[in-house]
């Protein structure tokens, strides 16, 4: 049965993963591939795929940890081998493990085609002909650099190291 939050052709039943129109221990196995990282509770999401996991059940859940922004509707969090522990502690017996398509050249190639998209045609040809020397040179050497000006915002956005927020706190009425 596929439970998804859009109704695609597969999909079986339309829900979110914190609240699963479930009963409580239905399933003798559960399988959770990359949705985790697009549901704003993660936490409440793990807890909802253990009350319906019978006892003995075996749970499988992939969660991304070096993906570009992907996926629909939002992506929110990408976890490290800790978060993704982090979620289940106490709630079962587990293993983490990276293999197949989730080893980290798999990471790489997505950041660099997509990097590489999101440049203008001009520099698109330079960085495809970068040696991989040039490219894990200083960062601070290609900041002012067309190749890291030239990107597109949403590119930018799409495989930011990090992002920042700023805020104010509203003032008492």
């Amino acid at each position: 049965m596929n439970c998804e939050v859009v109704a695609y052709d597969t999909t079986d039943v339309l829900a979110v993963a914190e609240r699963l129109p479930f009963a409580d221990e239905s399933f003798d196995a559960v399988l959770s591939l990359n949705v985790l990282e697009h549901v704003k509770d993660p936490f409440q999401a793990a807890r909802e795929l253990m009350r319906v996991l019978k006892p003995g059940g075996q749970l499988m859940c992939v969660a991304p940890f070096l993906q570009p922004l992907h996926g629909y509707p939002h992506h929110y969090y990408n976890m490290t081998r800790q978060g993704i522990d982090n979620l289940f502690t106490g709630l079962l017996e587990r293993r983490i493990e990276v293999y197949g398509a989730m080893k980290p050249i798999w990471a790489l190639n997505w950041f660099l085609m997509r990097y590489h998209a999101g440049l203008p045609l001009e520099s698109r040809e330079r960085f495809a002909t970068m040696t991989v020397a040039e490219l894990m040179a200083a960062p601070e050497l290609l900041e002012l650099d067309d190749i890291n000006l030239g990107l597109s915002v949403e590119a930018c956005t799409e495989l930011a190291s990090a992002h920042a927020l700023f805020g104010r706190k509203p003032d008492r009425d």
